[in-house]
């Protein structure tokens, strides 16, 4: 019978090495990971995000609430909250410098070696973080899930889950991590964190980085990330950011695009600002992937 440090028996004098090696494997087992909510007058929302954080059957996290400048009485709550729970971390700004400043705020004050993010009116399923942890490899560059768009319910089934290899070219196509992963700070650190400079497609845009400086990610079948996409509050994909934050996406990326991804990322910039440019101009973008937007345009 084992005892500590994996003896045979106790009398058995452990060595440095050994011992350092099983806290090793430990760390790497169960690593601390670091959980990112930006929030800006949302007090209303913010708890039941940070409360499915606190949640997860994986117990070995921090949140680190951002505060980017509200006026509301989200200082208040999240105080309050952290009574009851000293995992939860909270940082505020005074003055509102956006969701991306407010991420990279976060992710500098992150103790953990692994980061994720949670947007402020979405939630996630009570054993996320116990999934991707357990699938997270350092070879792949970060691990993601599918999202719903409707409430989860409870735990996600961990048996019969599959797992694809997202490439760069793929990511090129469509957004397919979403809004949040399970990345390595180090990873983030070394592409620079998220562009505040973008008005729209952040997430997007760090993906495409990470990914072409680290290789392919591994994405799980799960849907473990509910998006609220609730048209009672307003979201950047309807808003003129994200007219303006698709061109500024396709001007940062087209160098690794293939000539059909930038046809439809074109496309997709027409969309986003509702122009016709003519038929035949849009004849020459037309692809199979976004035939529907073009015939969409051909109506304005």
């Amino acid at each position: 019978m084992k005892g500590l440090f994996g003896l045979k028996n106790q009398s058995e004098t452990p060595t440095i090495g050994r011992c350092i090696k099983i806290m090793m494997s430990s760390e790497k087992n169960n690593p601390f990971v670091s959980i990112i909510i930006p929030t800006r007058n949302r007090s209303d929302i913010l708890p039941y995000a940070i409360k499915s954080v606190l949640d997860q059957t994986y117990k070995n996290l921090e949140v680190i609430v951002v505060d980017d400048g509200s006026v509301d009485d989200t200082e208040v709550i999240v105080i309050n909250m952290m009574k009851n729970d000293n995992r939860i971390q909270y940082i505020r700004n005074d003055i509102s410098k956006g969701a991306c400043a407010a991420r990279n705020l976060g992710i500098m004050s992150a103790k953990g070696d692994l980061i994720s993010f949670v947007d402020d009116d979405d939630q996630i399923s009570i054993n996320r973080l116990e999934i991707l942890v357990a699938h997270y490899d350092d070879q792949y560059s970060l691990i993601c899930s599918k999202y719903s768009s409707a409430p989860l319910g409870g735990a996600v089934s961990k048996h019969r889950i599959t797992t694809k290899k997202i490439s760069l070219s793929n990511l090129l196509n469509k957004n397919y991590i979403g809004c949040s992963a399970l990345v390595s700070k180090q990873k983030i650190m070394a592409v620079g964190g998220f562009d505040i400079k973008l008005r729209a497609r952040q997430d997007y845009d760090l993906w495409v980085r990470i990914l072409d400086e680290f290789g392919k990610a591994l994405q799980i079948s799960a849907k473990t990330y509910y998006c609220d996409k609730s048209s009672e509050r307003e979201r950047i994909s309807n808003s003129k950011a994200r007219r303006i934050g698709v061109i500024q996406f396709y001007k940062k990326h087209s160098r690794l695009m293939t000539c059909h991804q930038r046809k439809n990322a074109i496309v997709a910039c027409l969309e986003a600002n509702n122009f016709n440019p003519g038929f035949l101009k849009l004849l020459v973008l037309l692809t199979w992937r976004n035939r529907k937007k073009v015939f969409g345009l051909l109506k304005v």
